[in-house]
């Protein structure tokens, strides 16, 4: 059996969270973070590159018919620096990734094969975590739903994300 993992260069993201997420009690979980939820979006043609909109930011806006898919981060390995910090002051979350994660349920040798031919992805959006791996969750809305606390590349550009620079490698279990 194949164990994927994804070998990220050093890299730090500053996430922003909406102010309107916010509440005394969700603050005070976000001083112990976990790991959070990953999604790397990576293109089918490894040659295709987004527009940069800043020093780190690329736009996923007008992409047009290209096909993505996503590489989903499970949690660091022994291998891997992993940091994650919340300023209140500004309402972000600091990541630091380096090294070597898990991917989840990569159970195909295709599909493994199309993680592999990427050497760049992007991520827009992180799902917040603490420290025990349990997803923070937003208050109940009027309808009694609670959805996970997500933080975003730019909670004023839906379509912006960060580049991720990273090998998909297989290592044998």
């Amino acid at each position: 059996m194949l164990a994927v993992h994804a070998l990220i260069k050093k890299i730090e993201f500053k996430f922003q969270l909406q102010p309107s997420d916010l509440s005394e009690t969700i603050e005070k979980k976000l001083g112990n973070l976990g790991f959070p939820l990953i999604d790397i979006q990576y293109f089918k043609s490894p040659d295709f590159k987004l527009k940069k909109i800043s020093n780190n930011l690329y736009s996923l806006a007008d992409i047009g018919d290209i096909e993505s898919d996503f590489i989903p981060l499970s949690r660091p390995t022994e291998l891997a620096k992993f940091n994650a910090k919340y300023n209140s002051s500004d309402h972000t979350i600091t990541y630091e990734l380096d090294g070597e994660y898990f991917v989840w349920n990569v159970t195909d040798p295709l599909q493994f094969e199309q993680y592999s031919n990427n050497k760049r992805g992007y991520i827009s959006r992180v799902k917040i975590v603490d420290s025990k791996g349990k997803e923070i969750k937003k208050p109940k809305n009027e309808r009694g739903h609670s959805f996970t606390l997500e933080a975003m590349a730019d909670i004023d550009d839906i379509d912006a994300c960060f580049e991720v620079e990273m090998d998909i490698v297989g290592k044998a279990k």
